[in-house]
């Protein structure tokens, strides 16, 4: 990941972590109502980088997946019959391309039901994920008494 990128992740990350989800999110789940943050539920996917061989075989060893995006929001949307499990977004730098390895895990992931993106800028990176939010509500499963 180069700098460039590297700044932009960080950005989105930190505004995801200061974001409360939009009203249009919480007034159809309250459970996601303020101060519940956007950030609560994106993380990073450590799959990049350079390594020595040996943490690279440590890495893969613990599951580290060639091409998986940078981010994953871990929030299902549904909206009627419809169900997206979450939201993937690779990040890249402005004029990057998505590497071989890349395109073919978004596509897994798009079979998957997952909705995937690029973006590569914060503005980008924001309309898309709430374009994702704005989908259908945010699926609960609730949580059972006793």
């Amino acid at each position: 990941m180069n700098r460039a990128e590297q700044a932009l992740q960080i950005a989105c990350v930190e505004w995801a972590d200061r974001a409360a989800f939009p009203e249009f999110v919480w007034q159809s789940s309250r459970w996601l109502a303020p101060p519940v943050k956007i950030g609560e539920f994106l993380h990073h996917v450590p799959n990049g980088g350079a390594r020595t061989p040996a943490e690279g075989g440590i890495f893969k060893a613990m599951g580290v997946r060639a091409g998986y995006p940078d981010l994953a929001l871990d929030l299902a949307i549904v909206d009627g019959e419809m169900f997206w499990p979450g939201w993937r977004c690779e990040m890249k730098a402005p004029g990057e391309k998505m590497r071989p390895n890349q395109q073919l895990r978004a596509e897994q992931l798009m079979r998957a039901g997952y909705v995937f993106d690029t973006a590569d800028t914060f503005e980008q990176f924001q309309a898309k994920l709430y374009e994702y939010l704005a989908r259908g509500t945010p699926w609960y499963r609730g949580l059972r008494a006793g």
